[in-house]
């Protein structure tokens, strides 16, 4: 004993080159005889005495009473032979360490360090090295094993013949022929009795009996020996292990510092695709433990059939949010008036509607196919973000078709190897971004088939077992959960995956949706219902009422072009809701008020805690806002109907949101006519939304609706005059003053840009003031569709894009260049990053983001890209205020030809690829850019001999291309180091911003002592200039002023609003010459 537990330098000789194949000798001789020990500790004085249940006694977790001291010296020897053969360390339990008194035995990293692992030698030496490692957990307080060590016993171990039980469960699970399991099997499994739920089909029922033969329920086991009956019980018990093992997560930090890196470093890409490849990869080998376990353990594990579920969809989830989406990351098209002057959709019964959405869910569906292969476990085994690994899966895929392409084929067989060519038709053009999202989608699609085929399976064993039961209830209503999320979040993003990818119908989201709400409706009553009580098993169900009304609110959205029916308008608010809209929508309003009045009353106590963070969630905060905002999107609906049908559509909508107030009225509604009550709600959920800022100073939801709804007032108002004014138009300040966060002074658009400034008052690398949600554990449903970063790219894109629209209506050039300035300097998105390595065939891309065209190829994923999309938006509102202000000064601004050049530059294309896009035909407004160029250009009157016709004449096709190509040659001879200054770092102006003074101005203070010389230095000097008469807040002057060392420099300010005489600015000036007169400095 003296000597195993000796240390290393006294234990082993040196060994020279020649002997290091006796290096493992020792440890192996320590751990065979110890083991010789440990079994005979075990079954000699074990609690199975009789000789044929001996053996039971050497799988305990712990030595018998009597034996532990010795038990524990001899497995500590184990763990110094075990960390000297294999590489990781057993500790053993803290209270073993403290009965044998032998806390200096205990392992430390520097103890032995090998420099080579083995594998156990044989079949009884790996069952002996996982029962020591059962020994090391203990029973009460049990630590857990090492995975490395359970990976090191896996293996090892033989390989054995599958049976007949898993190729059942796996056949069912990868069968990629036929459909299991539709939303309304699901839906009848949900609402039936336990008693009468029927057998699941596509399982015999034999499989279920954890009695049954390994080879059939009707053929006995055959005979085996009994190194392989241990090796099948350690089997067993490492897949069960394993299973238990929490879940590789890739961390937000790890996305973050990879993508940056992207930006400096190419090879960033190619780190990002390997820890992509890596999370894959661990998250397939979870998923096959656990379905191990299922198979060779207890198949009646619900639990385990829910963790396989959970398997498939983080790995879902992680090829989703690198795909793109299509309907791309930035839409905000119902922010601001809009200039088509209203929505004019047309309406249909209800019959017809249902009918012309089916019809349309059917025409997409043709033409397109969910995954292909019909074994599906390839895409479990592959990895997506490895282009090798990729293309593995294609052809693989393609070698269940060879028979089809052959001729010998059927007709779905047909199909599939029609659209097996077709995507490597694309490969072998060299569109490896087309071929890349093809199998994306068709993972992502088949990942999700048998995520929901495991959650099904597992709320079908709870059902048959009772799940209604208290035993059971909890666990069903998290299955129910998460299989709700599940189709909740196929909604999301509108993205209908497979081949080819496409925007998901009206009737196929409302199927999934029904059944995401009836799945949320079943955990509430399996959480024992919506009443509060003081049962400590109750769970706290608001959030699932959260979430269900946002079942029935999107719901609702699908029926919004139902025709109204006559005399609408004239129902109380009393009356039975006749349209579907309106009946979804009041129940959506119902569950967020039910869910706020739970949450209040929880967190009265104390239970949902203080949130402080800035993540896509806040609790209390976040039901309240989703209430108001619901009311205040039902107003918004119906004020943009034409005006045939604006009377019922706000009849209906005051009826809606009359009945949940954030400060109700003093003064009964009945009096007032429909603006007036139109109105008072508008005021109402503007002032809920103010005070959801007050409450979380984090919460960003609010303030976007708070700017969406000032700049609605216009159309609120007036609908007729608003939609003439767009929001540059006015409200009275008799109804003004009521809407927090309104100057009725100025168009509503300027009180917009104040409100939005409070998520862009900072520089931060992601743009706006939002933060990715914490992937805590006990999420609630609504944290977790949050958590998907396409998600959170979404919810940035939407703010981003309507913070350029405000400003392009309030004419900020100078904010705009900002913005556009920190684009350039943002890391890639996932889905750019990985479709820009898709390009270079897997490697590092090319260019960078900032020389990538912004022009719109079709509807393709990588044009729709979030960064791609925000500079083209950008770029394009830009341009449309030089266009505004070359028509409001004729003879033009004197850089706006330099200006529009810029935006045209950022195009990065080239003429030909202009005329050759079919938005060039399309009208002046398709290309702002272009327009803005050739206008700037023609403005400067040089081009006479160039332009035959007159200059408004200019649209035409031809005539267009003369002048843009005239324009750039220009612009080449007047800027020709322009393509180099676009996104690189701005120089530092040499003005501040200006203020007011009401007297004279203050002596400048000493700049701080740096330390560094500078070879000119410069002090900060004050100015005073009188504001010219005639201008108001916002209009600009050009000044000159007198530096120190007697030169001129020209400044433009802008006037603030208060009407001030004088504005007081620094510089950064050179000092005057010692020998300069003060006489010349009066000059």
């Amino acid at each position: 004993s003296v000597e195993l537990n000796a240390k290393p330098a006294t234990l082993y000789k040196p060994l020279t080159m020649c002997d290091d194949h006796l290096r493992p000798l020792l440890p192996l001789i320590a751990s065979r005889v110890s083991n010789h020990l440990a079994d005979i500790l075990l079954t000699e004085f074990g609690v199975e005495q009789s000789p044929s249940l001996k053996r039971k006694n050497l799988w305990a977790n712990e030595y018998p009473v009597g034996t532990r001291s010795v038990g524990g010296l001899i497995d500590f020897t184990l763990y110094k032979a075990y960390r000297a053969l294999h590489g990781f360390i057993l500790t053993g339990t803290d209270a073993l360490q403290s009965i044998i008194g032998m806390e200096h035995l205990s392992m430390s990293s520097e103890d032995i360090t090998p420099s080579q692992t083995f594998k156990p030698e044989s079949t009884v030496a790996t069952a002996q090295l996982y029962r020591c490692m059962l020994r090391s957990g203990g029973t009460v307080g049990r630590k857990s094993v090492p995975k490395e060590a359970l990976e090191c016993v896996q293996s090892a171990l033989p390989a054995i013949e599958e049976n007949e039980r898993s190729r059942v469960i796996r056949g069912f699970l990868f069968s990629g022929v036929g459909e299991y399991f539709l939303p309304r099997e699901i839906t009848v499994l949900l609402k039936t009795d336990p008693d009468q739920v029927e057998p699941l089909h596509g399982i015999p029922g034999w499989v279920w009996n954890a009695e049954a033969s390994r080879e059939s329920a009707s053929h006995p086991a055959e005979p085996k020996n009994q190194d392989m009956e241990d090796a099948m019980l350690v089997r067993r018990g490492i897949c069960h292990e394993l299973a238990q093992a929490p879940l590789p997560l890739l961390s937000a930090g790890d996305v973050a510092r990879n993508a940056k890196s992207s930006t400096s470093n190419r090879d960033g890409i190619v780190e990002e695709r390997v820890s992509t490849g890596t999370n894959e990869e661990e998250l397939s080998k979870k998923f096959e433990a656990v379905v191990d376990d299922l198979c060779y353990g207890e198949p009646l594990n619900s639990k385990g059939w829910y963790d396989a579920s959970i398997c498939l969809l983080m790995k879902a989830d992680l090829i989703a949010d690198r795909l793109g989406l299509s309907k791309g990351f930035s839409r905000a098209d119902d922010f601001h008036i809009p200039t088509n002057k209203g929505n004019f959709e047309l309406k249909a019964t209800l019959a017809d509607l249902l009918a012309t959405q089916e019809q349309e869910y059917e025409r997409n569906s043709q033409g397109w196919a969910p995954y292909l292969g019909r074994d599906l476990a390839v895409y479990i085994r592959q990895q997506w973000a490895s282009f090798d690994s990729l293309r593995k899966t294609f052809d693989e895929i393609g070698s269940g078709y060879v028979d089809a392409l052959k001729g010998d084929r059927t007709d779905e067989d047909a199909y599939a190897a029609h659209v097996w060519q077709e995507i490597g038709s694309l490969y072998e053009r060299g569109d490896f971004v087309g071929w890349q999202q093809a199998l994306g989608g068709m993972f992502v699609a088949a990942l999700r088939k048998m995520a929901l085929r495991c959650i099904y399976v597992a709320l079908h064993v709870l059902r048959r077992q009772g799940a209604r039961q208290l035993s059971n209830g909890f666990l069903a209503a998290e299955i129910a959960e998460s299989l709700g999320s599940l189709y909740y979040s196929e909604v999301m993003g509108s993205q209908m995956y497979g081949y080819p990818m496409h925007v998901m119908t009206d009737h196929h989201k409302r199927l999934l949706i029904e059944t995401a709400r009836t799945c949320f409706q079943f955990a509430i009553d399996a959480s024992g219902g919506t009443a509060l009580n003081e049962d400590e098993e109750s769970r706290q169900t608001w959030d699932l009422l959260f979430m269900k009304g946002k079942c029935n609110e999107k719901i609702a959205a699908t029926y919004k072009k139902e025709a109204f029916h006559n005399r609408q308008h004239e129902m109380s608010d009393e009356s039975e809701p006749t349209r579907a809209y309106e009946r979804h929508m009041k129940q959506s309003l119902q569950d967020f008020a039910a869910s706020y009045e739970e949450a209040k009353a929880i967190d009265s106590d104390g239970g949902l805690g203080e949130i402080h963070g800035g993540g896509s969630t806040h609790g209390l905060t976040e039901v309240f806002y989703r209430l108001h905002a619901s009311r205040f999107k039902c107003l918004l609906w119906a004020v943009r109907q034409r005006e045939a049908d604006r009377v019922m559509a706000e009849a209906e909508a005051v009826r809606l949101t009359t009945i949940y107030w954030f400060q109700k009225p003093t003064s009964g509604l009945a009096s007032l006519d429909m603006r007036e009550r139109v109105w008072a709600v508008l005021v109402d959920c503007v002032a809920a939304f103010a005070q959801c800022r007050i409450d979380q100073p984090f919460f960003h939801r609010s303030v976007y609706r708070h700017a969406q709804s000032l700049m609605w007032a216009p159309v609120f108002h007036d609908p007729a005059s608003g939609m003439s004014n767009g929001s540059l138009g006015t409200i009275p300040i008799t109804k003004g003053h009521l809407l927090r966060g309104l100057n009725s002074t100025t168009p509503c658009a300027y009180s917009v840009e104040a409100i939005m400034n409070a998520l862009f008052e900072k520089r931060r690398p992601q743009i706006c003031a939002v933060w990715v949600t914490n992937t805590n554990v006990g999420q609630s449903p609504f944290e977790l569709l949050n958590a998907p970063i396409r998600k959170y790219d979404s919810l940035r894109g939407k703010y981003i894009s309507a913070y350029i629209e405000t400003l392009r209506l309030c004419n900020r050039p100078g904010n705009l260049e900002n913005l556009l300035q920190t684009l350039g300097s943002t890391p890639r998105d996932l889905p750019s990053l990985f479709q820009s390595s898709a390009m270079a065939h897997g490697g590092p891309p090319a260019i960078q983001h900032t020389k990538e065209s912004l022009l719109v190829k079709g509807r393709s994923l990588v044009s729709l890209g979030f960064l791609r999309n925000l500079k083209r938006k950008a770029n394009s509102a830009l341009a449309s205020i030089i266009l505004h202000e070359l028509s409001e000064d004729t003879k033009g601004r004197q850089d706006a030809l330099k200006a529009a050049y810029a935006c045209f530059l950022r195009l990065n294309c080239t003429v030909d690829e202009i005329l050759r896009t079919r938005a060039w035909k399309f009208g002046q407004s398709s290309f702002p850019e272009v327009n803005a160029l050739c206008q700037a250009y023609l403005a400067r009157g040089e081009n006479n001999k160039v332009v035959q016709s007159e200059s408004s004449n200019w649209i035409s096709e031809g005539q267009k291309s003369t002048v843009l190509n005239a324009a750039i040659v220009k612009c080449q001879e007047l800027f020709p180091q322009m393509s180099k200054e676009l996104y690189g770092k701005r120089k530092a102006r040499s003005r501040s911003k200006a203020k007011v003074v009401d007297s004279a101005p203050k002596p400048a203070e000493d700049p701080p002592v740096s330390g560094h010389k500078r070879k000119d230095p410069e002090q900060a000097k004050i100015f005073a200039v009188s504001v010219p008469e005639g201008l108001s807040a916002g209009d600009k002057f050009d000044t000159t002023v007198q530096l120190g060392d007697g030169s001129n420099k020209k400044i433009r300010l802008t006037v603030p609003s208060g009407n001030p005489a004088k504005l007081q600015f620094s510089l950064a000036a050179p000092p005057a010459p010692e020998d300069q007169l003060p006489e010349k400095n009066k000059e």
